[in-house]
């Protein structure tokens, strides 16, 4: 899977707007905290479950941080989601992830210990309250 394409309103207390346009397989937000990267991987999730996709989500409660682990936990999934992968990221698993072709989203604030960013994108994520978006930056090396 190469890149994802959403465009749909979660329903619950007060309606949300999804507009996320991720063209790159390996997909990096990176912005401050508060923007609302994990309210977006929350949306997400729902509309994997609503739609059927096979998904794995990581954060930082994630019961093992070990190569394999993460590899077998991957095995099912057509998209994987790492939040605040500060947390547990490794140049290992990083290389995996760039490989395993599927779609990889990745919350992360430093980027520096992670090698090549070859076939990566980053974005950034905008909350107004009403609507959540992904923006494509066009930008170097994110340190």
């Amino acid at each position: 899977m190469t890149g994802m394409k959403i465009d749909w309103t979660y329903k619950g207390v007060s309606d949300i707007a999804l507009h996320v346009d991720l063209s790159d397989q390996v997909a990096i937000l990176f912005s401050d905290s508060g923007t609302g990267k994990t309210f977006l991987f929350q949306m997400l999730a729902s509309y994997f479950v609503i739609h059927g996709i096979p998904y794995e989500k990581f954060d930082y409660s994630s019961e093992n941080k070990e190569l394999a682990w993460f590899r077998q936990s991957m095995k099912k999934a057509d998209v994987v989601l790492l939040d605040n992968a500060d947390l547990y990221m490794t140049k290992a698993l990083f290389r995996d992830l760039k490989s395993c072709g599927k779609q990889v989203v990745i919350s992360i604030k430093h980027t520096e210990r992670l090698g090549s960013f070859e076939n990566c994108g980053f974005y950034t994520v905008d909350y107004d309250g009403k609507s959540l978006r992904t923006m494509r930056e066009n930008c170097g090396l994110i340190v």
